[in-house]
């Protein structure tokens, strides 16, 4: 395994668990049927992204983070946090590209620890962004041992 498909993996793992797009609309273009109900031709649905990412019927130990579920074939496909289909967003894949790119540099040239006397607390309140309710803060330590 290569060190970038995992670094892709620790990402879209992140994605998931704190969507860039906690939910989003679609209108829907021809009647249909799910769990029973008729959804008719003209409805605006509400994708709950966030919910869907935490879905124990969908993800094994859905709160944990746990990366190297996005290294079996396939799990990418579970994945709604940049919606789905045709409306799917068309930068998805440059913005994991960019923010492999970004962690893969900060890893490199900094140490992460949490700020003296705090925990990390990763539970996010619901907004139409999802930020953390409680800010993370780190003190990051230059690493010296760096070659480039």
């Amino acid at each position: 395994m290569t060190s970038s498909r995992y670094l892709r993996a620790v990402v879209m793992e992140g994605i998931r668990l704190h969507p860039p797009l906690p939910s989003f609309f679609r209108l829907v273009g021809k009647e249909f049927e799910v769990g029973g109900y008729a959804v008719p031709k003209g409805a605006l649905v509400f994708f709950n992204a966030a919910s869907m990412g935490v879905d124990e019927r969908v993800w094994e130990d859905p709160l944990k983070f746990f990366p190297e579920r996005f290294l079996a074939a396939g799990e990418n496909a579970k994945l709604m946090a940049f919606g789905g289909g045709r409306r799917m967003c068309a930068g998805s894949e440059s913005a994991v590209f960019i923010l492999s790119y970004f962690v893969a540099h900060l890893v490199r040239e900094f140490e992460w620890r949490p700020a003296q006397g705090e925990q990390v607390d990763m539970s996010a309140k619901m907004e139409i962004f999802m930020p953390m309710k409680t800010p993370l803060r780190a003190r990051i330590v230059r690493r010296t041992n760096n070659t480039t």
